[in-house]
């Protein structure tokens, strides 16, 4: 009975998508599972959960070896030494873009087992994830005609998704609409409005899943930024307040309300609300940039400094960071680590003009005429009308 509970006590945990308690039970039962291929269908799972993605294929393997034994278990899948651990492969090398891998893995579960729709699924992702648009819809098309209702939502998701990409709206939102309701899609077609600027109908998405109470931290987090994009400014304040209620470590909450106390000029309660943010969320670029702001306003530039570092940091490649950072370091006198900064900036946009312009005149400044020379005709080639150049 032991090898089978096992086997079974990991599925539970891997349904739920726990990961981790799914390796820990994996980990107590391997010496005594050995020979069953459903406990090594469920630890590659679970290694491929987590990202250790060489280890899931050892054990997806393992369970492949066992294909000829005559099993003693209480209870054994047969697909666990057949389509199951190929299928897991085809999958652990879909995460790795390893996708000629991928493809050879799920066809060789389809061959075991032709009518699986997780294995047909698979092979539509990797059409996908290859750009192959037009053969990934159809797979998913077919897929809706003969899959069981339990695979429907996630089927027309996902083919809603390979109509963005394609910019076909109107047939995604088609596709989605009578079951928009559901919290998971919301949050993914907010997304998708929230890139084409339609706040409103960010509100009118959430509105009805916070009425009804099914509402987490990060979907009032969601809606408060909608509000406030309308500059509906008290509203966006109750929603972030509220999801702080629900979640006291919602960073993207406490974000926002520094924005809104900075927009205020209320600087001592905008530094704690950020302050709270990287409390919560420690690699969190936007409040250790705004941070920075504030202390630049203050003329604590030394401060400021630090926080722009810590920007630096989490992403170097950010243009108007990279411009503050210029800023600071030569209101400080560093004039080598200024010219850094806007050197940075023009690997990003090797057009910017003002920045070529800003750093021709530190160059000035310094007696390194040459080279400012250089900046400046580099601009010119630009911009001949530049009056300044």
């Amino acid at each position: 009975y032991m090898t089978a509970t096992y086997a079974y006590l990991s599925a539970v945990h891997l349904a739920l998508e726990e990961y981790e308690q799914a390796l820990e039970v994996s980990k107590d039962a391997e010496d005594f599972c050995k020979d069953s291929p459903d406990f090594w269908v469920n630890y590659g799972t679970a290694y491929c959960g987590i990202g250790e993605y060489e280890k899931s294929i050892e054990c997806y393997k393992k369970a492949m070896a066992l294909r000829s034994k005559v099993f003693t278990a209480l209870v054994a899948d047969k697909g666990s030494t057949t389509w199951k651990p190929f299928a897991g492969i085809g999958n652990t090398y879909l995460q790795t873009h390893d996708l000629d891998k991928a493809d050879f893995y799920f066809r060789r579960a389809l061959r075991e087992n032709p009518k699986n729709t997780d294995i047909k699924i698979g092979i539509a992702r990797l059409a996908r994830f290859r750009q192959k648009y037009e053969e990934a819809e159809q797979l998913y098309k077919d897929l809706l005609e003969t899959a069981p209702e339990n695979f429907q939502k996630v089927l027309r998701t996902e083919l809603a998704n390979i109509y963005f990409l394609q910019d076909r709206t109107d047939e995604a939102m088609e596709l989605l609409q009578d079951f928009e309701e559901a919290s998971e899609v919301v949050r993914q077609l907010a997304k998708f409005y929230y890139q084409k600027g339609k706040f409103q109908d960010i509100i009118s998405l959430y509105t009805p899943v916070i009425d009804r109470g099914e509402a987490n931290a990060g979907d009032y987090t969601d809606r408060g930024v909608a509000y406030y994009q309308l500059e509906e400014y008290e509203k966006a304040k109750e929603d972030f307040f509220k999801a702080i209620e629900l979640d006291t470590d919602e960073a993207d909450a406490y974000q926002n309300l520094g924005t809104l106390a900075l927009k205020d000029e209320n600087l001592e309660s905008a530094t704690q609300y950020y302050l709270k943010a990287i409390e919560f969320k420690e690699d969190f670029f936007d409040p250790h940039l705004d941070l920075a702001k504030i202390k630049m306003l203050q003329e604590d530039f030394e401060a400021a400094r630090d926080y722009l570092a810590k920007a630096y940091a989490i992403n170097p490649k950010h243009s108007e960071m990279l411009r503050l950072s210029a800023n600071v370091e030569q209101v400080l006198g560093n004039v080598g680590e200024a010219c850094e900064r806007f050197l940075d900036i023009l690997d990003l946009e090797p057009e910017n003009i003002e920045v070529m312009i800003q750093l021709g005149f530190i160059l000035t400044n310094n007696g390194e005429f040459n080279q400012a020379l250089e900046t400046f005709e580099r601009a010119l080639q630009l911009d001949e009308k530049n009056y300044s150049l």
